[in-house]
Order: C-alpha cells, then sequence, then structure tokens
C-alpha cells in the first residue's frame, strides 16, 4: 500500500484516457465523448482537467457557445458543472446545438442529461454509420448510399466466381438432364456460393470507416 499511496488516481485515469485518444486519432478518427470529470475546469480546482484539454486538444462546445450565458450545474444540489461532452477542435463547426436537460427529465439519475445535435454534412461529410433496430437488417432501403456500396460489392464477388454463367450452364443442363443428383448438388453449392457473397457484400458495406 505505501507503495501507491503516491499515486493519484485522477491523473492516472486522465493518462489512461489520454492514450487512448492517442490510438484512436491515429486509427483516422475524431474524437467526440461524454465524460463525467467529477470538476469544473472553469474553476481553481479543476486544474488537472483543464490541462488533459489543453494536452489533447479538446473542446468544450457547451462553454464555447453558452460562455456568455449561466451554464446549469449537472448534479443535483450541486453548484458546479462537471459532465461534459468534449470533442475534437475540428467538429466545433458541425455542432447546431447544445445543452442540459433539467433533473430527471429523459432519465432517472442525480445527473442532468448532456445533449449535443451534430450536423452530419458537417461532421462526416454526410457520410454517416446509421445502425438499425435490432433484429433489423444489418442496413434498410431507404439509406441509398449502403444500397449502392453493397450492390456494387455483391457485382465484383459475382464477377469474380462466375454466378450468371455458372447459373446458365446448370438451367440448361437441368432442363436437358433432369435433376440428376450431381446436378442438384452443383446447385446447392452454387446457392450456397451466392448467400456467402450476400454476406460478404453486407458485411463490407457496414464495416466501412465513417471518421469518428
Amino acid at each position: 500500500m505505501s507503495n501507491r499511496s503516491h499515486l493519484n488516481p485522477r491523473k492516472r485515469l486522465l493518462e489512461d484516457l489520454a492514450k487512448e485518444i492517442q490510438k484512436v486519432r491515429l486509427s483516422g478518427y475524431h474524437i467526440l465523448m461524454m465524460m463525467d470529470a467529477n470538476e469544473d475546469w472553469t474553476k481553481s480546482d479543476g486544474k488537472q482537467l483543464k490541462e488533459f484539454m489543453q494536452e489533447m486538444q479538446l473542446c468544450d462546445p457547451l462553454y464555447d457557445i453558452h460562455y456568455d450565458d449561466e451554464i446549469t450545474p449537472t448534479y443535483a444540489r450541486g453548484s458546479k458543472r462537471i459532465d461534459y461532452i468534449l470533442m475534437d477542435e475540428s467538429l466545433i463547426g458541425a455542432v447546431h446545438r447544445i445543452g442540459t436537460l433539467g433533473l430527471h427529465e429523459a432519465m432517472f439519475s442525480d445527473h442532468v442529461m448532456v445533449y449535443v445535435d451534430i450536423i452530419e454534412k458537417e461532421a462526416f461529410e454526410g457520410k454517416m454509420n446509421r445502425p438499425v433496430r435490432i433484429p433489423s437488417r444489418e442496413f434498410i432501403l431507404a439509406q441509398t448510399d449502403k444500397c449502392v456500396l453493397f450492390l456494387d460489392a455483391f457485382k465484383e464477388q459475382a464477377q469474380t466466381h462466375q454466378f450468371q454463367r455458372r447459373a446458365e450452364s446448370l438451367r440448361d443442363r437441368l432442363q436437358a438432364m433432369g435433376a440428376t443428383p450431381s446436378l442438384v448438388q452443383e446447385y446447392n453449392n452454387l446457392d450456397k456460393q451466392i448467400q456467402d457473397a450476400i454476406l460478404f457484400a453486407a458485411k463490407k458495406t457496414i464495416k466501412r470507416k465513417y471518421g469518428y
């Protein structure tokens, strides 16, 4: 215990978080995160959080946009704002609005909810990973951009495995010889390969990187 007494848990947490942020950025993503920091970086006792934000080049859009207004404390019976949405400075121009809800509004907690509305086109160049509800498909027909990506990926698989030529050849032989055991097996193999190609194209479509 004595060997650990000199450690500052808050400092260690921020150092570990900084390492994770650096990893994410190296992978090509922007940072947009929610945080219960338990301190107010605008106050004298929030020095560690302020230094962390400066080091990581993270901005506090609620403060940047509403610094002239009185910002509501974010926890019950508190006088400080300790809950944040922090983001890369490059994303600040994509913020449509940001604010806090009332206590127990939208969720039951001793903290208020902080929210931000992002302009999709500004933040992600119009490209968004829009997951659909479980147990739905990976994407839906209304997501035109994803449908185009899926079709392109499937056509590539179809050409590589010559699905059309093989299907037409199988059709002609079935008409001439009937459903022989070998042709039935060939049909089942082709059907399985087409299903695998569809799943491959779907997974390739939904696993694209969207920059956040």
